[in-house]
């Protein structure tokens, strides 16, 4: 029946509009079912598995970080073995370092269990002596005898040596190799016959993970006739902080089965093993 024919016959229809209070009710139950409609995708990708791939992916938070393998495992049975050959406190090893002992103290970034046999650890801090008897500092020695800066007498009686200062780079030149020699280190660590152990010497400080090392070692060290590690001990560990070095560790390839095959494949992983120092 319409409206018009009601109201023919006398019929009284009303028609009431809904509350304010009705009306926000719909409106919050209709802005309800549209949020669970736009979460209910977000909500399924937070909580399915995931796949073997994406397993596989780091995470930013640090306790899965923490879980992640390293690129290379340190063998933790090698690594206590290469500790306990050095003295700590004394700076004294008992034997001779193997190039796997060296290559995972370094992986393990523990420098401090590198160094000398008893009687080179004792020639080491007589020739100290004997240095700082006849120059200002050890520093003054290596300038001197590694780079033949020139000297002066001081109100002590003692050598006083500086490097040049054409020997600087600017400060924002990160490409250059500044001006460096090498010798080899005259008090060696404890290592095996075949391992050298070489320093070289900069008048220049850079940073313990600049890109130039690696560089300087591949300049004196050719990756095509040598097997190296290299070592930039921390500030906490610089017998002569004043004057930046680097230790670098060789052996020739014809003594470790030439370049290629597996000794090219143990390169390589002894290359992913060394962090920046």
């Amino acid at each position: 029946m319409s409206s018009s024919e009601c109201r023919r016959r006398g019929i009284s229809i009303s028609i009431s509009q809904p509350s304010a209070l009705t009306q926000l009710r719909a409106r919050r139950w209709t802005a309800a079912l549209l949020l669970l409609v736009l979460l209910a995708p977000a909500a399924w990708l937070l909580h399915r598995p995931l796949s073997t791939e994406e397993q596989t992916l780091p995470r930013s938070d640090s306790t899965a970080a923490a879980s992640i393998p390293p690129p290379l495992m340190i063998d933790s049975a090698l690594l206590a073995r290469a500790q306990s050959v050095c003295d700590v406190d004394r700076h004294e090893c008992s034997r001779l370092l193997t190039w796997e002992e060296l290559g995972v103290l370094l992986a393990a970034d523990v420098p401090q269990y590198l160094s000398r046999l008893p009687p080179n650890q004792r020639a080491y801090m007589d020739a100290r002596r004997r240095m700082v008897a006849e120059y200002r500092s050890v520093s003054d020695h290596i300038r001197a005898h590694k780079f033949g800066a020139a000297c002066s007498l001081n109100a002590e009686g003692k050598k006083e040596c500086e490097f040049p200062a054409a020997g600087t780079l600017p400060v924002d030149d990160l490409v250059t190799l500044p001006q460096s020699r090498l010798f080899p280190n005259d008090f060696s660590y404890a290592l095996e016959a075949g391992i050298s152990h070489d320093l070289v010497w900069l008048q220049q400080p850079l940073a313990r993970n600049d890109s130039r090392i690696p560089r300087l070692v591949e300049l004196y060290k050719p990756a095509s006739q040598f097997e190296t590690m290299h070592l930039v001990n921390p500030p906490r560990l610089q017998t002569i902080p004043d004057i930046f070095h680097i230790h670098i560790f060789a052996r020739r390839w014809d003594e470790t089965g030439g370049p290629g095959g597996a000794a090219e494949e143990k390169r390589e992983r002894r290359r992913r093993m060394q962090r920046p120092r």
